[in-house]
């Protein structure tokens, strides 16, 4: 029973690092420079963009993008994370963990969605780089 128990919490503590991981005892964390939208469809779109961070929002915005246009977040946090950066329209939604696309020491991170011509997301294309 004892085991159980254990086991119990030593799962659930690793639920709250999912995502961070820490090498060289530095940390694995992102700045999240900037988040892009655009819109490929023939309406416009209202777009709600949110970053969260253990399950806290940090930020959260709502658009309305015409087409063929696009909207700009630049620095939508102000400092490192483990962010999980969302996107929702009338057609879906998307996220992404920008934890999972550092590039070695490329710590700064730029996602871009887009709402295609037919509705719905792309692939979103994140971007990593050294400085923000």
């Amino acid at each position: 029973m004892q085991r159980r128990a254990l086991l119990a919490v030593a799962s659930g503590s690793l639920l709250g690092t999912a995502g961070c991981m820490y090498q060289d005892d530095e940390p694995a964390e992102p700045l999240l420079d900037s988040v892009s939208v655009r819109n490929r469809h023939n309406e416009t779109q209202e777009i709600d963009v949110s970053v969260v961070e253990s399950g806290e929002t940090r930020f959260s915005e709502t658009y309305t993008v015409d087409p063929g246009s696009q909207i700009l977040e630049e620095s939508p946090v102000g400092s490192p994370g483990c962010y999980l950066v969302r996107v929702v329209a009338t057609d879906g939604e998307q996220e992404i963990d920008t934890t999972e696309h550092i590039d070695g020491d490329e710590r700064c991170v730029f996602v871009r969605f887009e709402i295609g011509s037919s509705g719905g997301f792309s692939p979103p294309s994140i971007i990593s780089y050294q400085e923000c």
